[in-house]
């Protein structure tokens, strides 16, 4: 009972000082590879970071249900979820499809009348007129730099001339097989694996 007392006391005492600041930019790493333990202030302010990108009300809510109804209805489409799959994604689409969502057709594709939408290419989202309770697969502002794989691994490559940190300490390796030296090294590190794995099974 002492115990939960104090923490009340230390969720009010967090509370009061983040009660009109707004919520960091930033995540809860001080440096890479040192995870540090959240305390309650961090703990208010991702709370208020997360409803804050939540942020749909009710009305919202009943909004979006009312103009997803009405478009089921001149569509034809029954009463389950629609998602909006752009690009050639099997695997998002069967999973999608296999888990009570129905394909938005096809003429619907570039509107806004879906529930998730799924694309490859970053610039097939519209985040001005992304409603509250409409999900997608990007985020605003990432484009390709962080939103697509290549882009990734450039960036946090780039770190160890930056930063003096290398990728490989922290994620795994991952290659740019459009680029002839990536494929290079690609090509020697399966070699060496293979031939690790061989001589370890020996």
């Amino acid at each position: 009972a002492e115990e939960e007392s104090s923490t009340k006391k230390s969720v009010k005492r967090a509370l009061d000082r983040l009660h009109d600041e707004p919520p960091p930019k930033t995540n809860t790493l001080t440096q890479m590879r040192q995870f540090v333990q959240a305390g309650d202030e961090k703990w208010v302010r991702a709370r208020k970071a997360q409803q804050w990108h939540f942020k749909g009300s009710a009305d919202d809510d009943k909004t979006h249900k009312e103009h997803m109804a009405t478009f089921r209805q001149r569509r034809g489409l029954d009463e389950r979820k629609v998602a909006a799959v752009c690009g050639g994604n099997k695997t998002a689409r069967e999973t999608l499809y296999g888990n009570d969502f129905q394909e938005c057709p096809e003429a619907d594709l570039d509107s806004t009348n879906f529930d998730v939408r799924w694309t490859i290419n970053h610039n097939d989202i519209n985040f001005q007129e992304l409603g509250p309770f409409q999900m997608c697969n990007h985020f605003p502002n990432s484009g390709v730099e962080l939103g697509s794989k290549v882009g990734l691994a450039r960036n946090l490559k780039s770190l160890e001339w930056f930063d003096k940190i290398s990728m490989d300490t922290f994620f795994p390796r991952m290659y740019n097989l459009a680029n002839p030296w990536e494929m290079q090294d690609f090509v020697e590190d399966f070699v060496f694996t293979a031939g690790d794995l061989e001589m370890v099974r020996y």
